[in-house]
């Protein structure tokens, strides 16, 4: 199902859902829901764990991830520097992670816990 796809049911299905969380959703499900009727039952990961996974290593959460501004495009570039080339994540893993930060990054300053403000 396409994201406008899916933001449309998210809406029909909780109307109370703000449009940033719809978005975000909408987002990750446009590319695993098909791995998500899995009998597993496990989802993969969405774009806030591969974030903390993958970024905390070498990146301040604050002041590396949170208080970043990138549009899609921006968040994919940043898989071209060396550095970040070496990252062993799959291209839909990338994708996932570009889609959720451009939706949700940066955050509001006041929306930090102190104790993550460095």
């Amino acid at each position: 199902m396409s994201e406008h796809a899916w933001r449309d049911e998210i809406a029909t299905r909780a109307p109370a859902l703000g449009e940033k969380p719809r978005a975000t959703l909408a987002a990750y499900l446009s590319v695993i829901a098909p791995r998500a009727a899995d009998p597993s039952g496990e989802l993969p990961p969405d774009g806030r764990d591969l974030a903390l996974t993958n970024c905390l290593s070498c990146h301040s959460l604050f002041t590396g991830y949170l208080m970043q501004r990138r549009d899609r495009a921006g968040w994919l570039s940043v898989f071209a520097s060396p550095f970040h080339k070496e990252i062993e994540v799959t291209p839909e893993e990338r994708e996932l992670f570009a889609d959720y930060s451009a939706l949700n990054m940066p955050m509001r300053l006041q929306d930090v816990p102190p104790e993550l403000r460095f």
